[in-house]
């Protein structure tokens, strides 16, 4: 328990930075331009991160977890996982950019926005998606000290560069009012400025987790092939689902990108914004529940383990929607005026977020074990439950956009919970 309680107190902090940084955006930048602007670019960063990885993170903890206590073999994995995710990183970027391009033409970005968010998406891109891997490192040697400062670091970092370009907006403008904007409202400035804050916090991560990953890594191993034919099976089987996961999780900016107005897409990356609430839940399943699945040899251990995890999340969660539903006027004052009229879209927002807390969990058991072997059935099933949804809500609205997403997210999370039920079964039948 102090471990635990230790994990949601520092996680607590960094989703108070980082939820400042965000709502000092929300009140500055304006609605229907930059804020706009910047829930695409958000999105970019994510896309890159998620199809970087691709089964990496799999197979560093399925692999890695194996072999975290010999020092020279989990640095040979490491080394050999570094050489692939630089390959994805590419393709990453190769998918990425034309999409986003496409999109900040949706919402009328000038061009020299789109010239630079390229720009900086290539060159944060490899930092980014390595720290994923050295935070694994971190994690599965139970380093939560270290990884948490580097978060902090990151989260702090993000804050100050974020003040320091919008403060001085804020306070002389007085934020975001009802009304037209001044003439001299500084609208690209202040996208610059918070884009600037994001790429480079990010460095500061990465240079952070890469300076402790040191102390556990041996210097100078070079990638062998003796862990190639694992890493590219992980991969091989990942891949088709990440790229649909990925594609599941920024549907939403794309669609309302796509079908809706850009006052709309501000409205999407703001709600967004209340991610920061659930983070504090889902810190403990990052940092602690998902590596000790890695590590489990007991099936009594891991079913308690999982069990337990569900039905705190339950409770966590049972409280947030009930505020979401009863007072949802003080939650919405976070994000400010230009969003207090979003109060029937908050309570979706919240299902939302619960429906992904536990897809979370149920996905991050199956691939902390390596029982994903194939994702035959996640993809059919995840396409048939957008293809309907296409016809049933109106895409062109936030509540519509956001019952979108519950209704595709469901299916994908139940045929994991099959596909737990199952490997439980199979295991206890083994045991006999």
């Amino acid at each position: 328990m102090p471990l635990v309680s230790g994990v949601v107190g520092a996680q607590a902090l960094i989703m108070g930075v980082n939820a400042m940084s965000g709502f000092l955006a929300l009140w500055t930048l304006p609605r229907e331009t930059s804020y706009a602007w910047f829930t695409v670019a958000s999105s970019m960063l994510t896309m890159i991160v998620l199809l970087s990885d691709a089964g990496i993170s799999v197979a560093t903890n399925a692999i890695g977890g194996q072999v975290w206590q010999d020092q020279l073999k989990f640095s040979q994995v490491i080394a050999a996982v570094g050489r692939h995710q630089r390959r994805l990183t590419g393709i990453a970027l190769a998918v990425t950019l034309p999409w986003i391009t496409i999109l900040m033409l949706r919402v009328n970005a000038p061009l020299w926005s789109i010239a630079g968010l390229a720009i900086a998406g290539a060159l944060i891109a490899w930092p980014m998606a390595t720290a994923q891997i050295l935070a694994n490192v971190n994690r599965l040697h139970s380093r939560y000290r270290p990884q948490l400062f580097a978060e902090i670091a990151n989260a702090v970092t993000r804050l100050a560069l974020t003040a320091a370009c919008l403060l001085p907006v804020f306070f002389t403008f007085g934020g975001i009012k009802s009304g037209s904007l001044p003439e001299s409202y500084p609208i690209n400035y202040c996208f610059i400025g918070v884009m600037l804050a994001a790429c480079l916090s990010n460095l500061v991560y990465y240079l952070l987790v890469r300076l402790q990953s040191g102390q556990i890594l041996l210097p100078g191993i070079p990638a062998t092939g003796v862990y190639d034919a694992d890493i590219r099976q992980k991969v091989r089987h990942m891949y088709p689902f990440t790229i649909f996961n990925c594609l599941q999780g920024q549907l939403s900016v794309g669609l309302i990108s796509l079908f809706g107005a850009s006052a709309q897409v501000a409205d999407m990356g703001a709600l967004g914004r209340l991610i920061v609430i659930f983070g504090l839940a889902g810190a403990p399943l990052v940092q602690i529940a998902i590596p000790s699945f890695a590590r489990s040899k007991d099936r009594r251990q891991l079913l308690a383990q999982f069990r337990k995890v569900c039905a705190l999340y339950a409770l966590f969660a049972t409280g947030i929607l009930g505020l979401a539903v009863l007072l949802p006027t003080p939650i919405l004052w976070l994000l400010g005026p230009q969003y207090s009229h979003l109060s029937n879209e908050l309570r979706f927002t919240v299902l939302g977020m619960i429906v992904n807390g536990y897809s979370t969990i149920t996905w991050g058991l199956l691939m902390a074990r390596g029982w994903v072997q194939s994702m035959t059935l996640v993809i059919p099933v995840g396409i048939a439950a957008q293809i309907a949804g296409l016809c049933l809500f109106d895409l062109s609205s936030v509540a519509g956009v956001l019952g979108f997403n519950i209704f595709t997210s469901v299916p994908p999370m139940l045929l994991a919970c099959f596909m737990i039920w199952r490997k439980f079964r199979r295991w206890e039948a083994q045991k006999k």
